[in-house]
């Protein structure tokens, strides 16, 4: 009896083994390439089209970021050591927003102002404040022109 069962337990556990170390992205792959949020602030996003579709990049070679918010471009520094994260000096153009635009331009801006550690949660990018999650970015599907 115990031979047949210690086969299907060897089988179980390293079936157990290999699901919990399936491939986790690494924060690299995240950078230099568009992503846009599907939540900011604990507000889960709408779809939207590519023109109004907020976006955010890392750029590695200078430690910069920019993307769009929903309104205005911005743009900023970073520095990344481990997994924190701090964000300085941050712009954005002077295009006034009114509505959806607005709203969504500030919730942006505060996740990016506030985040201080990153976390990789499979295909998603999360900032945090301390353990809070205040922001989720996902890699576009096709990157803007």
């Amino acid at each position: 009896m115990i031979k047949s069962i210690f086969p299907f337990l060897c089988s179980a556990a390293i079936l157990c083994l290999c699901l919990s170390c399936r491939a986790q992205k690494q924060p690299e792959t995240f950078f230099n390439t568009y992503l846009t949020p599907v939540e900011l602030n604990g507000v889960t996003l709408p779809d939207a089209d590519d023109n109004s579709r907020p976006t955010l990049i890392f750029n590695t070679a200078q430690n910069r970021i920019g993307g769009y918010s929903g309104c205005n471009n911005f743009f900023g520094n970073y520095q990344l050591k481990g997994k924190t994260i701090i964000f300085s000096e941050i712009g954005a153009t002077k295009r006034a927003c009114i509505g959806v635009g607005d709203k969504l331009e500030r919730a942006m801006l505060s996740v990016l102002r506030n985040a201080n550690a990153v976390k990789i949660d499979g295909d998603t990018l999360q900032l945090l404040n301390g353990k809070e999650v205040i922001g989720k970015f996902v890699i576009l599907k096709e990157e803007k022109k």
